[in-house]
């Protein structure tokens, strides 16, 4: 048996709509006439019809109340009217789960209706649930519909289900309203038992679920109907973990490093990195300079324990502290670490990522004398433009007219940063340089010796080595630069940074691999 959906112009504002109508039973001339009244006329059939046809109940009555109360007035609606809906909609919806079939926009509606509870079938076991692992038999343990919070108290999963049908578990939130097919719990449900503690709480901590439990409830709440247990469940996590991040809020990190001045003072610097409470974000923060005179671990200590309580902050809450590798800040028995360690034991010491990974790359290549000779002939070409106002210009001349040519840079021993620009700068405009090189010993008005040295160093630019180790280190420094200024941002969590270094390390195995030795 089937609807049939007619339309009939006229009525009050003379448009065409649809109207459902059952067999047998004819549409009435004057359209003003289908309101509340028509619909009590038609509800018989139209339950008959639902009861004999897998036809969407629930859709049909929609589209019965949005024709009957076209004309915006809801309050017209009878007493009689609204009790159909309501045994109609409950008959319609199996309290099963795992029967719902497809998920329609009125299915939802009609489950948040009835409530996580109607849809719950708990036991104190479920002996249908059986599967064999190995010879040995699990079942569906009640334990499951519990969990433990990191305090020690034991919450119910309002969101997880039973399915007697399927015999599998379900999350009733997620069912109703998460976009994602492939997760098991809202399709074929689970009845992996071996495994279901872990895939509960692997699935209860992911964003896909929060996002539908938080859906279920907001529209529980726009319905007039508070799941109860599972909003409650919802808001008490919320402020546990509200209320972990405020207390992260009084918890502080020191990053300190000295170096001179200008006027050759060495100063301690002293950062502090804590919780923006806004929004739970780290954020830096400088403080001040401190003239030093000693830059032992004990007298940097004290230092710092000395400036701290005149600023009003609290040593006590310091849960991190983050310097340099060198030994009076790193050592393990009298560095700086260790000293205020033993004034505080929750003070972790974390090598600053940034110079580690500088001193791992100041170390490899110390290692190969090919590079040491290169990086030299970085420097001497740098030294040999920049302290002539004459080669400077005739060198400007030459790269002004290249894209993207950079000038000589400087080296440094302490930042990497600088040798990736001194490579690139050569890399970029290579012709360029080694043409300025090659007209300097031709000019009369350069002395003997600049022309001696434009001519040793034009040479050895045009040797095969130079020109290799050029493309080599451009590729390993520009990857290298990028990781280190990465590790610098004052919000990168340490996840992030082992993850960096793993891909950097990998990117140099594997151009180990492109040579054949």
């Amino acid at each position: 048996m089937e609807l049939h959906i007619w339309a009939r112009s006229g009525g009050h504002c003379g448009r065409s709509e649809p109207y459902l109508a059952p067999p047998g039973v004819d549409l009435p001339d004057q359209m003003e006439c289908a309101r509340p009244e028509l619909v009590q006329i038609w509800m018989p059939h139209l339950v008959k019809i639902c009861f004999s046809v897998s036809t969407d109940l629930v859709e049909i009555w929609t589209r019965l109340t949005l024709l009957a109360g076209s004309d915006g007035d809801d309050d017209k609606e009878s007493t009689a009217t609204k009790e159909v809906q309501s045994s109609v909609s409950n008959e319609a919806v199996p309290s099963d789960v795992g029967l719902f079939g497809n998920i329609t926009e009125n299915l939802r509606e009609v489950c948040i209706s009835m409530g996580t509870d109607h849809f719950r079938i708990l036991a104190n076991d479920y002996p249908k649930t059986k599967r064999e692992y190995s010879g040995v038999n699990r079942f569906l343990n009640p334990s499951a519909f519990t969990r433990v919070l990191p305090n020690g108290e034991v919450v119910s999963r309002d969101w997880l289900v039973y399915s007697p049908g399927k015999t599998c578990v379900f999350c009733f939130p997620c069912i109703l309203f998460s976009s994602d097919r492939s997760i098991k719990l809202c399709t074929s449900g689970d009845n992996d038992w071996k495994n279901i503690t872990q895939n509960l709480k692997s699935h209860e901590t992911s964003t896909k679920h929060i996002d539908s439990v938080l859906t279920l409830a907001h529209r529980s709440a726009a319905a007039g109907r508070i799941d109860a247990e599972l909003h409650k469940n919802m808001i008490e996590q919320h402020k546990y973990w509200k209320n972990v991040l405020t207390r992260c809020v009084a918890i502080i990190a020191f990053l300190l490093d000295s170096t001179p001045d200008i006027t050759h003072t060495d100063q301690l610097t002293i950062i502090i990195r804590h919780v923006n409470i806004t929004n739970y974000e780290p954020v830096e923060r400088f403080l001040t300079f401190i003239p030093i005179s000693s830059h032992t671990g004990q007298n940097l200590a004290d230092t710092l324990l000395q400036y701290l309580p005149e600023q009003n902050i609290d040593f006590t809450h310091c849960r991190g502290q983050t310097y340099d590798n060198a030994s009076n800040m790193s050592g393990k028995y009298i560095g700086m670490q260790q000293i205020l360690k033993n004034k505080n034991s929750l003070v972790d010491y974390i090598p600053c990522a940034g110079h580690s990974l500088n001193l791992v790359g100041q170390s490899a290549m110390d290692c190969c004398v090919e590079a040491v000779s290169y990086f030299g002939f970085l420097q001497r070409l740098y030294t040999f433009f920049v302290v002539s106002t004459h080669r400077w210009g005739i060198l400007l001349i030459h790269i002004e007219h290249k894209p993207h040519c950079l000038i000589p840079k400087h080296l440094s021993d302490t930042r990497w940063s600088a040798r990736a620009d001194a490579t690139e700068a050569v890399f970029q405009g290579y012709r360029q340089f080694h043409s300025a090189l090659e007209e300097i010993p031709a000019d009369d008005s350069q002395n003997r010796d600049t022309q001696n040295q434009a001519n040793a160093l034009a040479e050895h630019m045009g040797t095969i080595e130079v020109s290799f180790m050029c493309e080599l280190w451009n590729d390993i420094l520009q990857r290298f630069n990028q990781c280190s200024k990465l590790l610098q941002s004052a919000t990168i969590e340490l996840t992030t940074a082992i993850g960096l270094l793993k891909s950097l390390a990998q990117f140099i195995s594997d151009c180990r691999e492109t040579f054949d030795i």
